[in-house]
């Protein structure tokens, strides 16, 4: 880019819930993974393990819930059963006609998720996604997740982008949170038929994520 160029903006998406129409498959395996040791599952503790990285997940899962077994034994049981629930993710209404037009506009889009890499990718490439993705920041790559600011910092970082020019997409309030730390615009996806959740201030509303076509096409309107 050179002098007289505008800088890039950067389209940052979250993964599960909002690119990927994969909510309630992660409940599913969830409450699934719990049901093998007989332990109840909530909706409350779903919603608060839905940030951090799988690992982490597993690793609070086996806290609260007195799990047998070793940590690393368990982590490899629930990779398995996402790798296995993910064949039937669809992408979320919109998402498409919204990369397209992030891409056809200059913007570097990045997804900052908690899932894995690999699987991430694989699922972009079988949902022909992936050419409009310019990279991915996995739960591996971060030492700590959302809703600390480290997976959003290292999206900067690895954009190019300043977090004036960035915006992220998120469904939870851990994401949100991680978003608004960094300095980013976050908005929050939230589609009529879920929950009502609580946001932090600042958050911004997003009901459809065709909603954001119009910023997309005209970044300084942001």
């Amino acid at each position: 880019m050179s002098a007289d160029e505008p800088p890039r903006g950067g389209l940052f998406l979250d993964l599960d819930g909002t690119l990927a129409d994969s909510l309630h498959v992660m409940r599913a395996v969830y409450a699934a993974f719990l049901r093998r040791f007989d332990r109840p599952a909530d909706d409350r503790e779903f919603e608060a393990l839905n940030g951090p990285p799988l690992p982490e997940v597993v690793r609070r899962l086996q806290q609260a819930h007195d799990l047998p077994g070793r940590l690393g034994d368990l982590i490899a049981d629930y990779q398995s059963v996402v790798d296995s629930a993910y064949a039937d993710v669809s992408p979320t209404s919109g998402a498409g006609e919204m990369l397209a037009a992030a891409a056809a506009s200059g913007w570097v889009v990045g997804i900052v998720t908690s899932n894995a890499g690999r699987r991430t990718w694989l699922w972009l490439d079988r949902t022909g996604l992936a050419p409009l993705v310019d990279f991915v920041i996995a739960g591996e790559d971060v030492r700590r997740g959302k809703p600390h600011p480290e997976p959003y910092l290292l999206a900067l970082s690895h954009s190019g982008c300043r977090a004036e020019q960035a915006i992220a997409v998120e469904d939870s309030p851990q994401g949100v949170a991680a978003a608004l730390a960094a300095g980013l615009t976050a908005y929050a996806f939230q589609p009529a038929s879920r929950p009502a959740l609580s946001w932090p201030e600042g958050a911004r509303p997003l009901a459809r994520l065709q909603e954001l076509i119009p910023f997309l096409v005209k970044p300084a309107a942001r």
